[in-house]
């Protein structure tokens, strides 16, 4: 779960980049998938390749304020190459060669995964001025299989968590139907809760959420099921409440 707190635009920022919208995607239309369909890829092996691409113009960067992200990779269907690695790299738009601007680490994913976390990113990566608009981006989803022959891989999407503030919640045994998540940021507190009992069984990473005097805030999240996929189906309720903290002069 990631927010994204804006004090100047009122307008909810997209941070999914469909994998049908990618330029070397084939595009399978599904019932199933985050928009109706998802794209397929074909990545030789061998050698680190462009898998997938995505056009980010300056107003979506200018949007985006220069913030970190986590982004999560969706497969459609489960990864069935093994020792694949994965990684993203930014160039100016339209430049097709030449060195990257920003290269992430690799991330290793394990054959049967049904998503994987990349390395962070912020986007626009470096600082900027406030007096020019950020110049066009190419996003590009690389892909390493060591596996003699060529792969075939069906991504839904890449979603780009916000990490103004940011939590990972872990349910090795899942959270129990009807039972709700309780995360208190006032007092430092996380657990479940059913019929009115309380259970602490999940591990949480990460920072407490707040909501921020002046600003516009929203809260994305990414699921996970038993079988390690994380489909698009799933449906989530969030409800908030907040309390004014007390300033000491």
């Amino acid at each position: 779960m990631g927010a994204f707190h804006e004090r100047a635009s009122t307008e909810k920022p997209l941070l999914t980049l469909e994998g049908e919208y990618a330029a070397e995607a084939e595009i399978i239309t599904s019932a199933g998938a985050s928009n109706g369909a998802y794209g397929r890829f074909s990545v030789p092996d061998g050698s680190w390749q462009d898998a997938a691409g995505w056009e980010l113009s300056y107003s979506q960067l200018a949007a985006l304020g220069g913030r970190m992200f986590l982004p999560l990779l969706r497969f459609q269907t489960p990864l069935a190459a093994d020792g694949a690695r994965f990684r993203l790299e930014l160039r100016q738009a339209g430049a097709s060669a030449g060195p990257a601007l920003c290269q992430t680490p690799a991330a290793a994913a394990q054959s049967g995964a049904g998503f994987l976390a990349l390395a962070p990113l912020r986007l626009p990566f470096g600082a900027l001025s406030p007096r020019y608009a950020p110049a066009a981006l190419h996003l590009s989803l690389q892909a390493f299989i060591p596996a003699a022959g060529s792969h075939t891989i069906n991504i839904d999407d890449l979603s780009l968590l916000p990490q103004d503030d940011f939590a990972w919640f872990n349910f090795p045994a899942g959270l129990a139907a009807g039972s709700r998540l309780m995360d208190d940021g006032f007092a430092r507190e996380s657990f479940s809760l059913t019929d009115g009992q309380q259970l602490r069984a999940h591990e949480r990473v990460g920072t407490w959420f707040g909501l921020p005097a002046g600003v516009r805030s929203w809260f994305y999240f990414f699921q996970v099921d038993e079988d390690g996929m994380a489909p698009t189906q799933a449906s989530i309720g969030l409800q908030a409440w907040w309390r004014s903290r007390r300033q000491i002069l």
